[in-house]
């Protein structure tokens, strides 16, 4: 909120309305790097049109057309953050294998949206780890998070925690730096990102095989 007021300019966002996160937002159109991990979804800077439809049509049920529709273009507005050749946001995501598996908005849905993972985790400013079922219990098991950091010496790098009615944010040094070693050891514990993306490969080839078997059944006659 005190960058917002120094800023003196008006968030782009804030021509929408009242928006989730927005608070959020601000932060991350400053930040210069984001380690996040993430568990049951895709991380919302490399989400595809129509995933991001079906996680905010699935996670807000009381959500109607039109504000589904707003909350998607400002989601895919804020990726322009991923896609700027000039200042790039350096983002490392540790990554859940189960928002792989998980089927949202279907079987092509799921395919569109992990090629577009890999393809982004092939860039450099971005590295994707897949964090495989067979580990077991992990750090990140306690819950999502992102570490902003910025390019200012003088802003302290913030630890944004997403809840369902308040978003929390912690500035303290202390609480900063546990969760940047909890992401170390997300790191250290997952694939590696040639390993993970031969992960990612591997449950796209599982998509394509249910879009088929969705497409075959659906040709075969009724019985008579």
């Amino acid at each position: 909120m005190r960058m917002a007021e120094e800023s003196g300019q008006v968030g782009w966002w804030k021509e929408y309305g009242d928006i989730p996160h927005s608070v959020y937002i601000d932060l991350e159109t400053d930040a210069v790097a984001i380690r996040c991990y993430q568990s049951m979804v895709i991380p919302e800077l490399l989400q595809t049109p129509a995933y991001a439809r079906a996680v905010i049509a699935g996670t807000i049920p009381h959500a109607t057309a039109e504000q589904i529709d707003t909350w998607v273009h400002v989601r895919l507005r804020r990726q322009w953050r991923v896609d700027e050749l000039d200042r790039p946001l350096r983002l490392w995501v540790v990554q859940d294998e189960s928002a792989l598996r998980r089927v949202v908005g279907g079987s092509e849905v799921m395919r569109e949206q992990l090629e577009r993972l890999l393809d982004l985790g092939g860039r450099p400013h971005i590295t994707v780890q897949v964090i495989p079922h067979q580990l077991g219990a992990h750090p990140g098991m306690a819950g999502q998070f992102s570490i902003i950091e910025f390019a200012d010496d003088s802003d302290r790098s913030v630890v944004y925690l997403e809840g369902l009615t308040s978003d929390l944010y912690l500035e303290k040094p202390l609480d900063v730096q546990r969760y940047a070693v909890i992401h170390e050891s997300l790191q250290a514990r997952a694939l590696d990102p040639v390993a993970s993306g031969q992960l990612i490969t591997d449950v796209i080839k599982s998509y394509i095989g249910a879009e088929f078997g969705d497409s075959a059944h659906q040709d075969v006659p009724p019985p008579p």
